[in-house]
This record gives C-alpha cells, structure tokens and sequence, in this order.
C-alpha cells in the first residue's frame, strides 16, 4: 500500500484516505453484496473493541471514521485533531486488519443493507437509476448490479462467505492511504509501518477482470410504478467514458453545458425556468475506473411526464447537432478551472485530489496542467462527444412515476 504524506504545520487537524481492492465487481455470482456486507460488518467492531466502544472514542476526540464499498473497491478514511493522530491510526488499524466479523454483527450488517434496499426501492431516484444500470450493462455486469445485491442475494450469504472474502478478496497491494495535516512525514511513515505496513493477506484470490459494458442494440424505454411517491422521475442515460478517457474532459465541459450550470444547465434552463416543468434537474457523469453510465435526471409532476420528456431528448438531440457556444464554453471553463483551487483549500480537498492522483495514474504535476487541459478543449471536441455518447449510441430512457399514474403514460 502506497503512503502519501502532506504536511501542513498552520492545520491544525489530521484527515486520512485510502482505498484498496476489495470492491463489489469481486462479488462471486449469486453473491451479490458479498462486499458490501463484509465492508458493513467490519465497520461494526474489531477483536479489541466493540462499536459502542469505537464510537464513545471518536466521539470523545471529536473526530470520524468510516469504511466503504465501492464498484472497484474499498475505502477507508477519517479525520481528528493532530494530537489524537496516533489514536486514530489504531483504530483504522484495528477496523481493517482486525476486524470481529461476529455473527451478530454479520446479522446487523445484513439488516442494515436490507434496510437500505428498502428505501432505495421507495425512492423513485434510486429506482430510475438502478433500473437504468440493469439495461445499459445488464444484471451480469458489476456495473448494472446494485452494490448492495439483493434481498434474495444478501438472504444467501453466511458468516463464512464473509470471512473468506475478507481473507481472499481484499487486497492492500496496489491501494493507497493519503495523510494531510500538521504531522512530520517520518513520524507517519513510522507509524504506518507498525500498523497498516503489516497488512499482509496469506490468501490473494485473483481477481476477474471486468468486462466491456455490452452494446444495446436498439434505445430502450421502461415505465415503473413508485409505491411511494408524488413526484416522477425521468432518467435518460447511456454508457459514458472512463476518467481516464482521452475525451473525458470534453465530455466533463458538455456535462456541464447540458445538464449543470446555472440550475440545471441547458435543459435546467428550458424545462425548469422557462416552463416550470421541473422540481429537479441535473446531469451525471458517473465514470470513474470504468465507462460508468452518462445520465440526465429530472423530478417532474406525473401530469407534465410526456411534455418533460420530449424537451429533454430535444434538448439532447440539439446539444448534439449543433454543440455549445462561445460563451457556453468559456462560462464552463472558468468554473473548473475556478472551482479547483477552491477544492484544495481544506486538508480533506488536498487528501481526495492527491488519492485521485495515486488511483488514476496521474503525473505528480496533474494539479499545475490542469487548467491547460481544459483550456485546450474545444468546441468540436465537446461536439464530438455528446454525438459518439448520445447521437451514436442507443440511450436508456426510465420514468418511474406514482402506481396510479405509471400505467396511463407514454
């Protein structure tokens, strides 16, 4: 595991990143959720200490601790005053090389998920975008499964399942932990050799590769009722670029255009401030280790769903003929551009830039070059994008909306 170690004596406080492999695309078929259940019933309490433990001594420091389940993998992270460093570094320590895995913190873990997929199915955001993901990679690919598996999945999975997937399927080689503060660099590097330096699985299970995103064949259209709900939803998506993609940054200034800036970017503009058709309007460009899905998202009364849609592909079908604006772009680029400073003002901006550094392969000099890569994006490339994403390709359109309303519409 890669140590990266930023000293900034005026901070006053500690924040601490990382990642490792350990992500729901390693979930054995059938098992879906394996991950995030063994990621959820670590966090609940290591061999030394139980939760309620852990918790009283963060609370008691003032300071925070979590691990998380990803698509590609595992991260961990926290944040204390620089005094109680040492003691945060021993309970991550304790969390990720220690942890109980009793049964019935496995069975907690297990019901908090549960819990969490019973929500998502009542919220018609989750719904539109889950059902998305299945159509745009299908339920065999990591990427159109939701990370937490299912109720039937999660109902399959024993102690055991989670055990062997700690011992084999988490693997710190190749991972990383980003330390920005005022501490002394050698002081870190010690103590991280004591800890988390001795993170050394005896299993390694060789990890699949993931495969391409399938390619649909023609655009696909889903209506689905919502139990639970006055609002529908409208989701058109399709597969987009990794972040390391050569147009990536065309495709993050067109986001931006299309569905972002100034309430809601273009389409923001018609659907929510010109008609008054829109309670929420954005756009998403998910795509991270892998071509995640591109997607435009809008909250819309279930009588307007016909009227939105159709201003919503229009606008899409624009935004590929004819491109963006001078002024479209330069608005654009000024923001990011702008926005990137900003970011790298607090310790927890400067830890996430530089562990996005580490993930992505990207040159120490990445922050510095950043503005002359944007600034060299023009208006054709951003045209070029939106066609070969959304002119090119066959797109994914859901509209979940209240049971009552969902059978009468399209």
């Amino acid at each position: 595991m890669t140590l990266i170690v930023k000293e900034i004596d005026y901070a006053q406080s500690v924040t601490v990143r990382g990642y490792f492999r350990g992500g729901a695309s390693l979930d054995p078929p059938g098992k879906e959720g394996l991950g995030a259940l063994t990621i959820t019933a670590m966090s609940r309490g290591t061999r030394r200490r139980r939760l309620e433990e852990i918790n009283l001594i963060v609370d008691s420091i003032g300071g925070s601790l979590q691990v998380s389940c990803g698509r590609h993998l595992a991260s961990f992270g926290g944040k204390c005053l620089a005094e109680d460093f040492d003691l945060l570094t021993e309970l991550l320590t304790d969390s990720l090389l220690y942890p109980a895995l009793r049964p019935d913190e496995v069975e907690t873990a297990r019901s908090q998920l549960m819990a969490q997929l019973k929500r998502a199915n009542q919220d018609p955001s989750d719904l539109a975008e889950r059902s998305l993901r299945e159509s745009l990679y299908s339920d065999e690919h990591p990427y159109g499964r939701s990370i937490r598996g299912t109720n039937e999945s999660l109902a399959r999975l024993s102690r055991d399942d989670v055990i062997g997937f700690y011992e084999g399927a988490f693997d710190p080689r190749g991972g990383a932990i980003v330390v920005v503060g005022n501490v002394d660099a050698a002081d870190v590097r010690m103590n991280f050799e004591r800890s988390l330096g001795r993170w050394q699985p005896e299993i390694m299970l060789q990890a699949p590769p993931v495969p391409d995103p399938p390619v649909l064949k023609k655009s696909l259209f889903m209506k689905l009722p919502a139990a639970h709900s006055s609002q529908s939803r409208i989701m058109l998506g399709v597969t987009g670029p990794t972040k390391v993609s050569e147009d990536f940054y065309a495709a993050h200034i067109g986001d931006l255009i299309l569905g972002q800036a100034n309430v809601g970017g273009r389409i923001g503009r018609t659907l929510r401030c010109k008609e008054g058709l829109a309670y929420e309007i954005t756009s998403r460009l998910s795509g991270g280790l892998g071509p995640g899905p591109w997607f435009i998202s809008a909250a819309v009364d279930p009588n307007e769903v016909d009227l939105a849609t159709d201003i919503i592909l229009a606008e899409v079908e624009l935004f590929c003929r004819q491109g963006v604006s001078d002024a479209e772009m330069s608005n654009a680029k000024s923001y990011l551009i702008g926005k990137q400073p900003v970011s790298l003002e607090s310790s927890g901006g400067i830890a996430a830039t530089l562990l996005d550094l580490q993930m992505y392969g990207r040159a120490d000099d990445y922050v510095c070059l950043y503005p002359s890569a944007i600034n060299k994006v023009t208006k054709d490339d951003v045209r070029a994008v939106a066609r070969k994403y959304f002119s090119d390709q066959q797109h994914v359109l859901v509209i979940v909306s209240p049971r009552d309303r969902a059978q009468g519409q399209g």
